[in-house]
């Protein structure tokens, strides 16, 4: 008996050694620099974080422990980058939230993020026609200057701008959040199916069509403004 109560000391010994170490072995960082060609789009599986820089050469950077960033693969199919787990590998097997992915481009149009990546824009960025397509819980914050922005979120994902486009048009379908409180725009086009919310600031037009229980709040005094309400959904002008 005194043998067996030992023995079941000193495995719990071991786990309790092998749960302290853990930690330590995550913070083992380190960053490893990637040759890709060129690109117009970025395309994202997985929950990391990408890093956005608009520059005149591209790059591509990953940080994070050394076993992860070997499980991830980097890309360009159809003229996009492609950042996604190897097949095969199991999901909840390594760290993804420690991962970060730095994206130097010249120029890119579209930006799709499949899961519970979250993308950040380093510095303000230029864009001619822009569109973010959210599927599932990514999260998207940038500062901007495009003539047009396309946004659309599937799911409970959030999109952030500031700065200032001519046109934009969001579309969410589910529980999805556009902040664009921040984001200069003339003429926007909304529409929410769902429990969706939104906050914009529109100088010239504006267009909301709501179905379900979303929520559209807007600044500004836009020449004309049309709404199509079906459900509980509201759409308010804030105060100035």
């Amino acid at each position: 008996m005194r043998g067996c109560v030992r023995s079941r000391t000193l495995l719990l010994a071991l786990a309790l050694i092998s749960l302290l170490a853990l930690p330590a072995l995550a913070g083992e960082t380190t960053s490893e620099n990637r040759q890709i060609g060129g690109f117009s789009g970025i395309k994202v599986s997985g929950g990391y974080t990408i890093v956005l820089s608009q520059d005149s050469t591209v790059s591509l950077r990953l940080e994070g422990h050394k076993d992860d960033l070997a499980k991830i693969v980097t890309t360009v199919v159809d003229d996009k980058l492609v950042i996604k787990h190897k097949p095969g590998i199991r999901l909840f097997s390594f760290n993804r939230d420690d991962v970060t992915v730095y994206v130097g481009f010249r120029d890119i149009k579209t930006i799709e993020l499949s899961g519970a990546n979250k993308l950040v824009g380093r510095n303000p960025l230029r864009f001619n026609d822009l569109a973010i397509d959210i599927s599932g819980s990514g999260d998207v914050r940038m500062d901007v200057e495009a003539v047009k922005i396309t946004a659309e979120i599937s799911g409970s994902g959030e999109i952030e701008l500031k700065g200032k486009t001519d046109t934009l048009a969001a579309d969410i379908s589910g529980s999805g959040d556009v902040r664009c409180g921040g984001l200069k725009t003339k003429k926007a086009a909304l529409e929410i199916s769902g429990s969706g919310e939104a906050q914009l600031d529109v100088s010239a037009e504006l267009s909301v069509s709501i179905s379900g229980s979303g929520e559209v709040a807007y600044r500004g005094n836009p020449a004309k403004v049309d709404q199509q309400v079906s459900g509980s959904g509201e759409i308010r002008k804030i105060a100035e």
